[in-house]
């Protein structure tokens, strides 16, 4: 009897120390699913810096990656339950610096994209300016009120748009969300006159490019195509 109980204490023992040193099923799929948690998380991190035009992130990247690989490497059927807890945290902190590295670079990337398209609501339309005032005109700006911005002169200093004379090639700076632009025009005598510049569909002026042909002050002018002579454009 006393060797059956013998027996039967050493088994029990043995059933301890091996759940003692052993990984539990529980503890093994929290680590499985925190490691497959963390994996995820890499990815979506690193398909987000691959959207970036920065490469500052590299050396951060580098050095969470050298930490996944150490987890992802891991056979964990080797640790016990008592190490589970300990792993779980660190491979949770991994996962969060990652987010963590994904949140500042989603704001940059939203910055960037923010810029771009910025950018993108300034461009140029190729312009050629007629002058059928009857008078030199010493001065051509366009003006956007509603940016409350003003060009330079298309006219370069010292010189003069005399009355029958072509201005080719001017290059107008347009920012496309603005509504109200205008012409502001003088003359050899000083007045200047305010003529509204209104370029309907935008795009395709700046594929086409205009014309204008300046008037008098109570005629205004005429915008048409590029390629088009004045006298066939419309009026404004």
């Amino acid at each position: 009897m006393k060797r059956s109980f013998h027996i039967y204490a050493l088994i029990a023992a043995f059933s301890i120390l091996l759940s003692a040193c052993g990984l539990s099923e529980e503890n093994h799929n929290k680590l499985t699913d925190a490691i497959n948690e963390l994996t995820t998380q890499k990815e979506f991190t690193e398909e987000m810096y691959g959207k970036l035009t920065t490469d500052s992130y590299e050396g951060e990247l580098s050095d969470l990656a050298s930490k996944y690989d150490e987890y992802k490497s891991m056979d964990i059927s080797k640790l016990s339950d008592k190490e589970a807890p300990d792993t779980l945290n660190q491979i949770s902190e991994l996962t969060s610096s990652y987010k963590s590295v994904f949140d500042k670079m989603d704001a940059e990337l939203k910055n960037e994209e923010s810029i771009s398209n910025e950018a993108a609501k300034h461009i140029e339309i190729l312009c050629r300016i007629e002058n059928k005032s009857d008078s030199d005109i010493t001065s051509i700006i366009l003006k956007d009120a509603q940016t409350s911005s003003e060009s330079d002169n298309f006219i370069l200093e010292g010189h003069s748009l005399s009355s029958g004379e072509i201005l080719e090639g001017v290059v107008l700076p347009i920012y496309t969300d603005s509504t109200s632009r205008s012409l502001l025009v003088t003359d050899a005598s000083g007045e200047t006159a305010e003529y509204a510049l209104e370029l309907g569909d935008v795009n395709a002026a700046s594929q086409n490019g205009i014309s204008v042909t300046i008037g008098s002050s109570e005629e205004g002018i005429i915008i048409g195509d590029y390629s088009v002579t004045a006298s066939e454009g419309s009026s404004n």
